[in-house]
Order: structure tokens, then C-alpha cells, then sequence
């Protein structure tokens, strides 16, 4: 018995004349069976096709596309598919990435896994990420026919700022490096980053051989590696990576020998002669020596406003005008006992009775006071 059925008859219609039929039966209003008719085809086929045009709407025809809601529904159909953003991959890289490279790659990894005895936390993954200084912001509800919504940053355009980083396969990472598009580095452009990152700058803002040289001294530094504890480091094939001083310093970073440790003893400890005060300091304009800052930025005016705060809240107010300094000459409580004082009636100032010209004791008057009103 045959497998494959083959059609023996020639029953059936063309479906441009089928097409044809129903385009006049929906145009001209003509009844199924009449247009049958006239073009020699099966009425209920004819019937079926009409039925299947008309639940296309007309606006899928017109923009030989579907439209919103039979999206929607599709992926109501389909629970597994989802709409993503794709990542932006250049040519190189998704013509690199293939079975054959992938499996070479894992061939050399496990190679040196195996000679070396690499540790999780001795296998490092570095690579660069570029930031812009101009922050992205999010969603908002603003009124239907707004044309201008806008969000505060801190630029409409920003500067590109390049950040490396070094990870272990146990999350433990070091410190990063910022490269900034400056041709000259200053201290103050990592101020508030992480503990122990460090910065340098180029006019690109982009990852050299230069920089990259100094991100390897400085993971040298924090990762303490040595001919007995080497470390692995994954990265790609950029040209930076790829460096002549780079691969010079990382050979003669093996090559080092290992630094030798001597203990410390008690016995070898001794203290140390107190320093010598600074007589400039300690005497009166004596000046302290200070570092170039910017004075714009928010923790300079922070840090200025603060030490003017301490010096006023230290200064010792006066409780008389100099005036009334002169004028009040002795204290009362520093008087000797059974001495008499007299209270002047203008200033209030209190006068020792024995040295004041007393005529009326009522209406006493002290010569301060006499003396403003002859001028």
C-alpha cells in the first residue's frame, strides 16, 4: 500500500478566481450563490472565503500589517515570549562567538586551572565600562499633549568617564580606576569615591596603554601577588590589554622575588621623643599651613562655614562698650570691705564715695557724666 497519496483529480479552484469572487461578492453586494455561478465555483467554498476576508479588519489591508490588539493577544497565546531590549553587540563579536571559539577558550581555561591549582578567590575578571556624568531620568505622569516635559540634570550633554574593575570569582573586588577626559589629573575628581580608588586622565576619557599600566600597578598593589601566589586574570582583546609595557610589567612581576618578613620583638620597640611645638603656631598670627582647594565646591564651603562657627563660639563676648570700660575703672567686687560707693543717677556706673566730689547724695552725678554735658 502506497505511503504517499497522490491527488488523482483536478477538483479544487484557483485562488486568485476565488479571490476575485469574494472582492465582487463584498464590493458589489452580490449574493454568494449568483457570483458562484457566474464563475463556475462551489458556493459553499465561495461562502467560506467570504467569511474568512471579512474578519480581516480593512486598516491590516491598507498598512499590510496587524495591528495592536492582535499583538497584544499573541503574546497572551505565547506566555513564554516577552518583549526585551536587545544589547548593542558589534560585527566582530557575534562572528566570534561560536561553538568552535567558545570551546577553545574552555579547553586553555580548564588547562590552567589544572597546572596552576587556581582558587576561586585567585581567578579575576577585569573589564571597562564607560559612565557619563549626566544622570538618566526615569518615568513621570505628565497631561496628554504636552510637548516639553523636562527632568533637572546636572548637563543636557556629559562627559564620558571610564571605570575598570577588577572582580574574584568569590565577589571580592578592589578598588576601581576612573580614566576622565582631562589632559590634566587633579585629586579632587575622585573626591567621594570608594576608599582606595584612584583616577588618571587622558583627552579621550577612554582606556590606553598608559592607563592600563597604571590600573596593573595598582592591582599589583592591592592583590599582593607573587611567584608562589599567582592570580589569574580574564579579560578581552582590547588594545590596551594587549600593551607592550603591560605584558613587561606582568613578567617582571613574576619574576619578583618574594619580600622578606622579620618579626618585630617588644625589646626592639622604642618609644619615640615628643615632637617640639611649632612657636610660629603657638604664638599669636601664627599661621597653619593649608592645601589649594576649590573653594566652589559643596564640602570646601561646608568645611569653611564650620571652623567659622568653632572660632565664634569660642571668642568671648564683652560685657561692657569700651566706653564704659574706661569709665567704670574699679570693680565693686574686688572693693574692700566697709568701703561706701554712690550709684550715679545718669549712667547707673557706681563711684567710690571717698574719691567722688559728693554734694547731693539724692542727685549724685559722676564727673563722666558732667563732663559730656560741658561739651
Amino acid at each position: 500500500m502506497a505511503r504517499i497519496r497522490k491527488i488523482t483529480t483536478n477538483r479544487g479552484t484557483d485562488s486568485e478566481i476565488m479571490k476575485i469572487a469574494a472582492e465582487i461578492c463584498i464590493n458589489e453586494s452580490k449574493s454568494v450563490r449568483s457570483v458562484a455561478g457566474d464563475f463556475d465555483i462551489c458556493n459553499v467554498s465561495l461562502n467560506r472565503y467570504v467569511k474568512k476576508i471579512k474578519a480581516i479588519p480593512l486598516y491590516w489591508t491598507e498598512n499590510k500589517s496587524a495591528g495592536v490588539d492582535w499583538f497584544s493577544n499573541f503574546l497572551k497565546r505565547n506566555s513564554t515570549l516577552s518583549i526585551r531590549q536587545p544589547e548593542a553587540t558589534s560585527l566582530s563579536r557575534a562572528m566570534n562567538f561560536n561553538p568552535i571559539n567558545v570551546n577553545m577558550f574552555m579547553d586553555k581555561y580548564e588547562s590552567v586551572l589544572i597546572k596552576y591549582k587556581f582558587e576561586a578567590h585567585q581567578v579575576f575578571n577585569l573589564d571597562e565600562i564607560g559612565i557619563t556624568t549626566v544622570q538618566n531620568p526615569g518615568k513621570i505622569i505628565a497631561e496628554k499633549g504636552k510637548k516639553q516635559v523636562g527632568a533637572i540634570t546636572s548637563a543636557e550633554r556629559g562627559t564620558l568617564v571610564t571605570m575598570c574593575l577588577a572582580v574574584n570569582a568569590v565577589g571580592n573586588a578592589i578598588p576601581p580606576m576612573f580614566v576622565f577626559a582631562r589632559v590634566n589629573y587633579k585629586d579632587h575628581f575622585i573626591r567621594g569615591g570608594k576608599p582606595g580608588c584612584i583616577g588618571t586622565s587622558n583627552k579621550l576619557g577612554w582606556m590606553q596603554g598608559e592607563q592600563f599600566l597604571i590600573f596593573m600597578q595598582h592591582f599589583t598593589k592591592h592583590v599582593r601577588c607573587t611567584p608562589e601566589n599567582k592570580v589569574l586574570v580574564l579579560l578581552d582583546n582590547h588594545e590596551s590589554h594587549l600593551c607592550l609595557p603591560v605584558i613587561d610589567y606582568c613578567r617582571e612581576v613574576e619574576t619578583l622575588e618574594t619580600q622578606s618578613i622579620s618579626l618585630v620583638t617588644p625589646e626592639n620597640v622604642r618609644p619615640y621623643p615628643k615632637a617640639k611645638l611649632n612657636l610660629k603656631i603657638t604664638q599669636k598670627g601664627g599661621r597653619r599651613k593649608g592645601k589649594a582647594t576649590i573653594l566652589t565646591d559643596t564640602p570646601e564651603k561646608n568645611e569653611i562655614a564650620q571652623r567659622a562657627a568653632e572660632k565664634n563660639k569660642n571668642i568671648k563676648r564683652k560685657l561692657f562698650p569700651t566706653e564704659a570700660k574706661k569709665r567704670k575703672g574699679k570693680l565693686y567686687s574686688n572693693s574692700k570691705s566697709g568701703e561706701a560707693w554712690i550709684q550715679c543717677c545718669r549712667c547707673k556706673f557706681w563711684s567710690h564715695e571717698a574719691c567722688a566730689k559728693i554734694m547731693f547724695t539724692a542727685y549724685y552725678t559722676c564727673d563722666n557724666c558732667e563732663a559730656d554735658d560741658e561739651k
